[in-house]
């Protein structure tokens, strides 16, 4: 059985999210269809990594179907999601080689079956970063400064 990479997790995610949105209408064909196009989708997706979906498929057919139901199903998912792998706080560091006072977000706190990259605000220095993964096991970095917006005027 393989696992759900974060992306392919995330997808699910907005697909579980659709069926709610449907419920709150009252054309009952157009329910149908939809649903059964975004259950068809939820189902190819997890049976290409060789994933039992039928147990969430039947939960997910159900109209009276809730946000925290959803919620929970998506836990019982996140078992067969793929951790994005953390590089340690040294590893950050040579990433970002010419910055002198770099803070680093404390990285246990980080849900890593949520993400798949990393990005945090240095608001002292006004830039944010970001590390993802160019290809398998090859970090990448990038920077950018940030400008603070005055919106009391509306000017952006």
């Amino acid at each position: 059985m393989d696992k759900l990479k974060v992306y392919e997790y995330n997808q699910i995610k907005n697909l579980v999210s659709e069926p709610l949105k449907l419920y709150r209408t009252n054309d009952i064909r157009s329910h149908k269809n939809h649903k059964d196009l975004l259950l068809n989708d939820i189902e190819l997706m997890l049976e290409v990594k060789n994933i039992d979906s039928t147990d969430f498929i039947k939960s997910l057919d159900d109209a009276s179907l809730s946000k925290k139901k959803s919620e929970f199903l998506l836990q019982k998912l996140k078992i067969h999601v793929e951790e994005f792998e953390l590089p340690s706080s040294a590893v950050i560091s040579k990433l970002f080689k010419k910055v002198k006072k770099l803070k680093v977000p404390d990285l246990v706190l980080i849900d890593r079956k949520e993400i798949s990259f990393l990005s945090w605000n240095d608001l002292s220095g006004n830039r944010k970063y970001f590390i993802y993964f160019v290809c398998q096991n090859k970090l990448d970095n990038f920077s950018s400064s940030m400008k603070l917006i005055n919106t009391s005027n509306g000017v952006l």
